[in-house]
């Protein structure tokens, strides 16, 4: 009897000593049930964001990132925020997002893969530094001192700020410059991954080129609003048969050379005239118009010159050569229609 009382409370003890405790029988909380609710749903989209990025669909991936981020601000949703940046081509952003992760305080009990995301972000920024191209915005033809406007991608430049170098992301962008009476100048530009490129806007002088006339006009309407009076000196009487002498003719001759020097500045200036239509346009000039418009200039200004000096040595000349014989004093009159002379006996 004993003998069997023995045996069946040893066999009592090794069940109890096989049984698990009872706290392991109780449920156990499960890796989802220690996250909060912001921690559930910022995993949860960052898994259908992966799986959309697999798939080629990088915008909408993007969102998933985008909205994971701004639910939990963590490196590894910052890093993926990132990444999904890239892979739409906004490098200025992925480069900000980079920068927030760095600046994320760091957890004592933080894991490795959250540990391991922090490096991963900062060896992707300094990657990232030399990716992102830059545009130098420099203006020419203006005064010193004359503003201008500067709008690139729908944004206001300062002109030292364009000047120095703004960062974009790839793509094309248009480059507008206004300033006050010019006519407003477009560029477009490509800019991609690395590149540094450098636009400059020349606005072209501020000069109005008259049109060449149908005819060339004569020496009365050269001098319309201003007559020009000469009073010649009394000449020494000519010896018998002698003849006029041959000052008219030198004075003739020069004047004659001056209107035909007159004929070639105006043939020149039409000249210059074909090459300004060439090279400019309602935008403006390249350089070739902008050198032309400056010599038509300066020829139409030396072209009036030769008009009124050639008109004067000639009809100096032709009153030289008939009053020459005898007369005290001769005054000669340049004047809108024709000329006039006076002689004095």
């Amino acid at each position: 009897m004993v003998n069997k009382l023995s045996r069946i409370a040893l066999l009592l003890s090794h069940v109890a000593l096989a049984a698990p405790p009872a706290a392991a029988l109780l449920p156990q909380p499960s890796l989802a049930q220690t996250r909060t609710p912001d921690e559930q749903r910022a995993s949860k989209l960052l898994v259908e964001g992966q799986e959309l990025r697999q798939k080629g669909q990088h915008t909408e991936a993007l969102e998933k990132f985008r909205e994971a981020y701004r639910i939990l601000q963590s490196p590894i949703l910052g890093l993926a925020l990132a990444q999904g940046e890239l892979s739409v081509g906004q490098l200025l952003e992925a480069q900000q997002s980079l920068l927030a992760v760095s600046r994320l305080p760091e957890s004592p009990k933080e894991k490795p893969k959250s540990k391991r995301a922090r490096v991963d972000a900062a060896l992707l920024l300094v990657d990232l530094t030399g990716r992102i191209p830059v545009l130098q915005v420099s203006v020419k033809g203006l005064p010193v001192g004359q503003d201008v406007v500067l709008r690139v991608a729908g944004n206001t430049l300062t002109l030292p700020a364009a000047d120095h170098g703004v960062s974009l992301n790839p793509g094309s962008y248009e480059v507008v410059a206004k300033a006050s009476g010019r006519p407003e100048l477009h560029r477009q530009v490509q800019l991609d991954e690395g590149a540094r490129i450098r636009v400059e806007m020349v606005f072209p002088p501020d000069v109005h080129v008259a049109p060449m006339p149908a005819t060339l006009p004569s020496v009365a309407s050269v001098t319309a609003t201003v007559p020009i009076v000469v009073t010649l000196p009394p000449p020494v009487p000519p010896a018998a048969n002698e003849g006029p002498g041959a000052l008219p003719w030198i004075v003739g001759g020069v004047g004659a050379a001056a209107l035909a020097g007159a004929v070639g500045l105006e043939l020149a200036r039409s000249s210059k005239n074909d090459v300004i239509n060439q090279h400019c346009n309602a935008t403006g000039c390249d350089q070739d118009g902008i050198d032309a418009a400056r010599s038509a200039k300066s020829l139409q200004t030396y072209g009036a010159v030769a008009w009124i000096v050639g008109g004067v040595g000639v009809a100096t000349g032709t009153v030289l050569y008939f009053t020459l014989g005898g007369q005290k004093n001769t005054t000669v009159a340049l004047r809108p229609g024709g000329f006039a002379w006076t002689t004095h006996w």
